[in-house]
C-alpha cells in the first residue's frame, strides 16, 4: 500500500518506456480518449477519499 507521503519519480527513460507501450496497446486514436477519461476519474477518486468515513479501518486488514 501507499502512503500519502510516498511519492514516486520516473526518469525521462522510463517514461519514454511507459509511452511507447502505451502507443503499442492503445494506438493513436484511443489515447487522447483515454487520457480524457483518466482526467476526470482522478478528481473524483480524491473526492471519494476524502468523503470516506472517518471510522474506516478496512484499509490495513487482510
Amino acid at each position: 500500500m501507499l502512503s500519502d507521503s510516498v511519492v514516486l519519480f520516473a526518469a525521462p527513460p522510463e517514461l519514454i518506456i511507459v509511452l511507447i507501450l502505451l502507443l503499442l496497446l492503445f494506438g493513436t486514436s484511443r489515447l487522447p480518449k483515454l487520457g480524457h477519461a483518466l482526467g476526470k476519474a482522478i478528481p473524483a477518486w480524491e473526492e471519494g477519499r476524502s468523503n470516506a468515513p472517518a471510522g474506516d479501518t478496512s484499509e490495513g486488514e487482510e
